[in-house]
């Protein structure tokens, strides 16, 4: 359709009009539009940094709470060091006790076992001084039965020399009486004889018995003092090796 020419002014002024009220609208929705954008991205970073911040914080916090578990951790450990420390001391101690209750026991063990040793020996040295004592008894019996025959041999040689001197016999009392039956001078002096071997043999056997006694007894001496616990002096079997203070085989020794 064509326009004429009388009309292009109006046009002209009417296309100027919308132009120039569509433009200003135009310029104002953009300004809107770039002014939210502005906003959002604002709030887009505000609410990013508050979320990191809120995570640092987290960390943060589970930083601290872990400082303060392990600082409560140290010291309950350090609680229960000293406590060990403490039950190691105690244990020690104790141990330390047991080690010498120990010792004191095993040497009192040992001294026990010394005193039984030395009452075993007391007791078979008392038992040969008992079989000693016996041999002697057996001794001084031979001896008797000598000092007998001394006497009856002394008594027939009296009156041997009386009759062949032609002498009236002594009177010779009990013993110096003749019986119808008496041996002769040579049969008491060979019964004599036989008696003196008897009674060497005899105070041997019984010296012997003694000295085993003795040596037996010395011997739990020694083990009595190690002990500390020694026999009476005044103990009959102290005393043993006087026994023969009589001997007539040997009058010089006591």
């Amino acid at each position: 359709m064509m326009i004429p020419p009388a009309s292009f002014p109006v046009v002209a002024l009417t296309l100027a009009s919308v132009f120039a009220f569509a433009f200003p609208q135009r310029v104002f929705c953009e300004d809107n539009s770039h002014s939210d954008e502005q906003t959002l991205l604002r709030e887009a970073k505000k609410s990013e940094f508050e979320h990191r911040l809120a995570a640092k914080q987290s960390v943060v916090d589970h930083l601290i709470e872990d400082q303060k578990n392990q600082k409560q951790e140290v010291e309950d450990l350090d609680a229960s060091i000293s406590k060990v420390s403490k039950a190691i001391a105690d244990a020690t101690g104790r141990f330390e006790s047991f080690g010498a209750e120990q010792k004191r026991l095993t040497r009192e063990l040992e001294s026990l076992g010394r005193r039984i040793a030395g009452e075993k020996l007391k007791i078979e040295g008392l038992k040969l001084l008992g079989v000693a004592h016996t041999k002697r008894r057996e001794a001084l019996a031979r001896r008797s039965v000598e000092t007998g025959l001394k006497t009856k041999v002394a008594v027939a040689e009296v009156r041997s020399l009386a009759a062949k001197s032609g002498l009236a016999p002594v009177a010779l009392g009990p013993a110096g009486r003749q019986s119808k039956q008496e041996p002769t001078l040579t049969e008491l002096r060979k019964e004599l004889a036989r008696a003196e071997q008897a009674t060497i043999n005899a105070y041997s056997n019984a010296r012997q018995a003694m000295e085993a006694a003795s040596e037996k007894l010395r011997q739990a001496d020694a083990v009595a003092a190690k002990t500390g616990k020694k026999r009476p002096d005044s103990s009959p079997e102290d005393n043993a090796s006087n026994a023969f203070g009589n001997d007539p085989l040997n009058p010089a020794k006591p």
